[in-house]
């Protein structure tokens, strides 16, 4: 309902819409909106961001294709509630790029619904810091809680810890290809597709190489 009433002035304008959200927010959408709700162009958000830094490209790819409209109207869902830890890290990152990346899309009006009876409360709490505005209850007004954060000061959090289960190489410029041969069982045990297993291999081979010769 929150998002029916954000997008009313949009339906009854014609203007451009874009939701990028899940299967099941789709469907429940195309429910509340009825027959108006056809206007509407739904991106799966599973499907395209399941890593978070590939959200912004669809949003400003968005933007330049309907370049010469008077209003945008976006429904943004990049936090569900199987996102692992470090996943909502990435996401409350993408937050505050988001802010950056739009920032001259100034026909764009975008809403980021976040549920809390499903999501974590930090979850929320973080997420919510990084909107200029917030909207309940069928209005927007400015957000006192929100942090214009440096982008910067969020990439120098350190890095989690390697997970028990990873799997562990010690190498040297002398068994590269070994290690590589490693990396390609491990993708061919998870069952990934040539294409992105030669990737996988790749960019383990990149990062080995120049931390053996530079680091």
């Amino acid at each position: 309902a929150l998002v029916a009433s954000f997008l009313d002035p949009a339906l009854r304008a014609g203007d451009p819409v874009l939701a990028v959200v899940d299967a099941a927010k789709r469907d429940e959408m195309r429910a509340t909106l009825g027959p108006a709700g056809d206007v509407v162009t739904f991106c799966d958000a599973r499907a395209v961001g399941g890593n978070p830094a590939q959200l912004i490209p669809v949003w400003r790819n968005f933007v330049d294709a309907n370049a010469g409209h008077r209003a945008l109207w976006g429904v943004s869902q990049a936090l569900w509630p199987e996102r692992s830890s470090c996943e909502v890290v990435e996401c409350l990152q993408h937050e505050v790029l988001l802010n950056i990346a739009l920032a001259d899309a100034v026909s764009l009006t975008l809403l980021c619904p976040f549920d809390e009876s499903s999501l974590p409360a930090a979850a929320v709490s973080g997420a919510v810091g990084h909107h200029p505005c917030v909207r309940t209850a069928g209005t927007t007004r400015r957000n006192p809680r929100y942090l214009d954060v440096d982008p910067a000061t969020l990439l120098s959090d350190p890095l989690p810890g390697a997970p028990e289960d990873a799997a562990v190489f010690a190498f040297t410029d002398a068994n590269l290809p070994e290690l590589r041969a490693h990396v390609a069982a491990l993708a061919d045990r998870l069952g990934l597709g040539r294409e992105q297993a030669g990737d996988i291999v790749l960019a383990v081979d990149e990062v080995a190489t120049n931390s053996y010769r530079y680091g």
